[in-house]
């Protein structure tokens, strides 16, 4: 029996310099009806947060307010870069560092430097605050598959569950921004970072 996904008919690409929105053309119908939605969602639940908390002085968001309005989505993309860069440098780094240092020794140091620029970026604000959150993907580089190679050590026949069982756990990173939200609401976004503060204390204790 052919295989759908082989025998399917892909669009072409559109040509390099052209606007990123020309991809529209190449969706199916269902991959369109997935875009919509997560649109609608962004537009309708993500949206009118972030304006709360950025007009809303009741909820400690002056300096949230003066962020936005500082840096352009252009802007602050390029802050986000750093992000990442740091998190493929971290790998990258880990890599070599996980073979002189044991994993569950590794992963408790970063989860403690994670904790602790969490915490610092809390304590603080301005350009101190926000490069002490984009140092946080340095650290965060290691984590998943660290716990995912701890998480089925030694698990023999249940291997293959508590592989399942870990990657269906990702669904906690869609669940704890909701309750740090519903947090955010009431003593403000920024001392609300307690929440991944603790989930970074949980990993180091996790470890044996």
């Amino acid at each position: 029996m052919a295989s759908p996904i082989k025998d399917r008919q892909f669009a072409p690409l559109p040509a390099p310099n052209s606007s990123f929105y020309d991809l529209i053309e190449t969706l199916t119908a269902e991959e369109l009806t997935v875009v919509k939605q997560v649109r609608t969602f962004v537009k309708t639940k993500i949206a009118p947060i972030i304006t709360k908390h950025r007009d809303d002085p009741a909820k400690g968001s002056a300096p949230l307010r003066k962020a936005l309005l500082v840096f352009s989505a252009k802007t602050a993309a390029g802050y986000v870069s750093f992000y990442w860069g740091g998190a493929m440098v971290g790998r990258f780094l880990g890599a070599g560092l996980l073979r002189r240092i044991k994993t569950g020794h590794l992963l408790a140091i970063f989860a403690v430097c994670t904790s602790l620029l969490v915490t610092l970026s809390m304590l603080t604000q301005g350009h101190f605050a926000m490069w002490s959150i984009l140092a946080v993907g340095f650290f965060n580089s290691i984590m998943f598959p660290s716990i995912f190679s701890l998480g089925v050590a030694e698990l023999g026949p249940l291997t293959g569950n508590g592989s399942g069982i870990l990657n269906m756990a990702i669904v906690g990173g869609a669940i704890l921004p909701l309750i740090q939200g519903a947090i955010a609401d009431h003593i403000g976004i920024h001392h609300a970072f307690f929440v991944p503060v603790i989930c970074y204390l949980y990993i180091y204790l996790f470890m044996p």
